[in-house]
């Protein structure tokens, strides 16, 4: 029986804690370009504490790594960037802490809706790092629309070319969308598309914007103003201090009312402010009883979280959950659940509740159908249990055999396979067998693999 072999399965940078990888945070934005093309800029950010510097013989460091981008429509590959860089410091430490190191890459694809994988490997290490995002672009409009909203750490007047060069502008994204201490001021950047320009003429617009919790209700209004119509696309700028709301979700929205047909567009983009207690050891931070990350979301977002943690539960646990119907005993029951599992790993809560729910974005992205969340399935349940394997092998169906994969974990009882069998050909891989004690075992697996009528090839044991 031939075997297909992938090694060195490549971790996601979502993965849990258990495995090395090169956390990345990643974001885009789609401007108009064209009536039948959009402009997207895709967005990487990593500290540059996590990359590897390596001596020289000159007593100088270096670091050396390449970031990748690979945009799909369907299961057709349409884009595939890569930039490779070079960082040399004779001094390591300026090159550590919360300096980040930010790539964009910028391309032209018609409107619709793609996936895109971004990756970062860092040379000198080996590690590597993965972030997955769709996608979607905003189509032009009859009258005024807004492109999406970028949102930055840094916009100040500079003409001189760079990646983040635009309009006469300096515009550095925040790829983390993430404020706190060290970063207090959001800015923002956004697009006003066809405006009534006409040379000779006049017109204006009103553009406003506030800042809403994750229920809508608005905690800070910015003001309006009127401002005159000088070209067909104009950029919307701004810059706030963030840092006096309370740790948590929030929306920035924009609005504007143009004065000739009196249309009103908006555009929002969601953010974090993140508070952690810089005289406090992480590990000696004081949980509140409700997390800030969990305030903000409605009650069905937390029932759906729950869903999604419901394999990491004990029976226990689901009887308390079955019986709460309050949203903040929902919300102090999460906070515990998370908190009690992030100890056992030593991350803070909020961290290890983020590491999880990517693992849910990854799942949902590669494992699931028209039928099926990939949460909801069988491949989807393992690697949230248990993490990315270590290694897979992918056998492709034949005229006698349905299509099967074969996971391999190192750490699983020193060493366990999972089988996995798209025994339906709807894509959903059903688990046939492990070797792990706590799984499905099924020596006979192979028979369900091979159509009926045909022999079972004797080669595989696991």
């Amino acid at each position: 029986m031939k075997r297909m072999l992938m090694i060195l399965f490549y971790l996601p940078a979502f993965v849990l804690a258990q495995f090395d990888f090169l956390p990345i945070n990643a974001d885009y934005t789609s401007f108009s370009a064209s009536d039948s093309n959009a402009y997207i800029e895709v967005y990487i950010s990593v500290f540059r504490g996590n990359l590897q510097f390596s001596p020289l013989p000159d007593g100088q460091f270096k670091a050396q790594f390449s970031t990748h981008l690979s945009v799909q429509k369907g299961s057709e590959i349409v884009q595939k960037l890569d930039h490779d860089y070079e960082s040399q410091t004779a001094d390591t430490s300026r090159a550590a802490g919360l300096n980040q190191f930010i790539d964009v890459f910028t391309l032209q694809l018609p409107y619709g809706t793609y996936s895109a994988t971004v990756r970062l490997e860092d040379k000198n290490s080996g590690r590597s790092g993965e972030y997955q995002l769709d996608l979607i672009t905003h189509q032009p409009e009859q009258g005024i629309y807004f492109s999406q909203v970028e949102l930055c750490s840094e916009i100040k007047s500079d003409d001189s070319p760079s990646l983040f060069h635009k309009n006469g502008l300096r515009v550095v994204p925040n790829a983390r969308r993430s404020y706190d201490f060290l970063q207090p001021l959001l800015y923002f950047y956004v697009e006003l598309n066809n405006l009534p320009y006409q040379p000779g003429t006049s017109a204006q617009y009103t553009v406003s914007y506030n800042i809403s919790d994750a229920s809508g209700k608005i905690i800070r209004d910015g003001g309006s103003k009127d401002k005159p119509v000088t070209a067909a696309t104009q950029a919307e700028i701004n810059g706030l201090n963030v840092i006096a709301l309370p740790a948590g979700i929030y929306y920035l929205n924009i609005q504007a009312t143009e004065s000739v047909s009196h249309k009103t567009v908006t555009a929002n983009k969601k953010f974090r402010v993140y508070k952690p207690d810089k005289n406090k050891k992480p590990e000696q931070e004081i949980i509140p009883e409700i997390a800030d990350v969990l305030l903000s979301l409605s009650d069905e977002e937390i029932k759906q979280e729950f869903s999604y943690v419901s394999y990491l539960a004990n029976p226990a646990e689901k009887k308390v959950w079955k019986g709460l119907t309050e949203i903040i005993s929902k919300q102090k029951f999460l906070t515990e659940f998370w908190k009690r599992r992030a100890e056992l790993v030593q991350l803070p809560l909020e961290i290890y509740r983020e590491k999880y729910l990517r693992n849910i974005e990854y799942v949902n992205a590669n494992f699931g159908s028209v039928q099926r969340q990939g949460w909801m399935t069988d491949r989807g349940r393992v690697f949230l249990l248990y993490g990315a394997p270590n290694e897979i092998e992918r056998n492709a169906s034949t005229m006698d055999r349905v299509p099967f994969d074969i996971w391999h974990f190192y750490n699983l009882e020193g060493g366990a396979t999972f089988i996995f069998a798209d025994l339906t050909g709807f894509g959903i891989y059903e688990l046939l067998h492990s070797s792990y004690s706590k799984e499905l075992q099924d020596p006979d697996w192979e028979r369900k693999v091979y159509k009926s009528g045909t022999g079972v090839s004797p080669t595989l044991s696991y």
